[in-house]
């Protein structure tokens, strides 16, 4: 027989919760955020020490001293899978990198420890974690493996909280509130060093905003001869790195199209010839058929165009370029849509190109087709006055192409 508690109602189903395995997301960000979510309600709810019941409209009264266990409970179980979801997504990154499963303990004091010793390969991650550390060890310290708040006495019938007379809501749900803020500050941060390590661009001791922070320093790869050395002992210095750890960003930056491209170094795309830009140009002119155009440099002009895009990453144009060339790709292939992208407004051909430092088919395409070859204009910032004043113009619109109930029965402004 069906549970007839946990089941859907299609009847109603916007309430129909989707669970476990069915939901196609992160599941652990979706426990996290519940018990977050939870917290601040009840905390709401605290204040307003009542709530109204959605299904009779009735209001019923709470009690502070009854809702603060739910409330400290639902944090301290926030705080928990924070830590073990962040210990194993951090473990994984970088050169020491470990696949941690089930992490089975509930000692705060321990995951806390953990936690620490994990973000200490990224100082990025050091910044935005530590800060955490006073309000978990608070928790910690009244509730450090979960069974203060979830019951009343402990398994020698002792009772919980045996120092503590009160528990100011209003002061909890501050501190709360604003770890919940860095929590996700940090989670943020997190998944973007994710896809940035998975670009493989770092060594022992340098991930790789370090390293191009190091190739932005150095002098033209031209005059290292007569200029290296005294940056990098300043670099060395600064970074703490012997000098076979520089040694070995040396290497990587020369290797690395993006960050030679920064000492004067240009690792060419072999598909690339530099007159494409010139049949590219005929193309859109309609002199020429699209086949003037071999497929490998249609794909590779795809893949610049590709990563140009914000959140990508120089190196993921080879990647992009052997998926979509792998002769098992069902993707389409479509020359005349590669080639509308390229003319489109967005300056997507040169900001691949720039990013790839291709300073000599930069140069091919400002000879053949100057407009694309010129950064993406951005308009000046606009100020709060004027952009308070395109949200009332904004609504205002709205306003006038969707009357509200008032105005469609007659009632309107200037009607009797």
């Amino acid at each position: 027989m069906k549970n007839k508690s946990f089941r859907p109602d299609f009847s109603n189903p916007h309430q129909n919760a989707i669970v476990g395995a069915y939901w196609t997301g992160d599941l652990g960000y979706a426990y996290r955020e519940g018990f977050m979510q939870a917290t601040l309600a009840l905390l709401a709810t605290a204040t307003a020490e009542s709530y109204v019941d959605p299904i009779t409209g009735e209001t019923a009264l709470v009690f502070v001293d009854a809702l603060v266990y739910p409330i400290c409970f639902n944090a301290r179980h926030f705080i928990e899978l924070f830590l073990k979801d962040s210990i194993r997504a951090v473990s994984a990154l970088g050169t020491n990198a470990a696949q941690i499963g089930v992490i089975a303990t509930h000692d705060l004091t321990r995951l806390w420890a953990d936690f620490a010793a994990a973000i200490a390969r990224d100082s990025r991650l050091v910044e935005l974690g530590m800060p955490l550390e006073e309000v978990f060890k608070d928790i910690a310290e009244v509730d450090n493996t979960g069974m203060t708040f979830r019951y009343s006495h402990d398994l020698d019938e002792n009772i919980h909280l045996p120092g503590i007379e009160h528990i100011s809501l209003g002061v909890l749900g501050d501190r709360l509130r604003e770890m919940f803020k860095q929590a996700e500050e940090f989670s943020v941060c997190l998944t973007v060093l994710q896809q940035e390590y998975a670009q493989s661009t770092f060594t022992g001791k340098l991930h790789r905003a370090n390293i191009e922070a190091i190739a932005r320093r150095l002098p033209p790869h031209e005059k290292w001869a007569e200029e290296l050395k005294p940056v990098k002992k300043e670099i060395c210095d600064q970074l703490g790195l012997s000098s076979n750890e520089f040694c070995k960003a040396l290497v990587l930056i020369k290797r690395h199209r993006e960050f030679a491209g920064l000492i004067g170094l240009e690792l060419p795309l072999a598909e690339l010839p530099i007159d494409v830009f010139t049949r590219l140009a005929r193309v859109h002119a309609g002199e020429v058929a699209h086949d003037v155009i071999m497929r490998d440099e249609w794909l590779s002009l795809d893949a610049v165009m590709e990563i140009s895009r914000l959140n990508s990453y120089s190196e993921e144009y080879d990647r992009y370029l052997k998926h979509i060339s792998d002769p098992d790709y069902e993707g389409p292939f479509d020359p005349a849509h590669i080639a509308r992208n390229a003319y489109a407004r967005n300056q997507r051909l040169h900001g691949g190109l720039v990013k790839l430092g291709q300073r000599t088919l930069l140069a091919a395409l400002a000879e053949a087709i100057p407009h694309l070859a010129e950064p993406m204009k951005i308009p000046p910032k606009r100020t709060a006055e004027e952009v308070s004043a395109l949200v009332e113009e904004m609504f205002t619109h709205l306003r006038r192409s969707h009357p509200g109930p008032e105005t469609i029965e007659g009632d309107g402004p200037g009607e009797d």
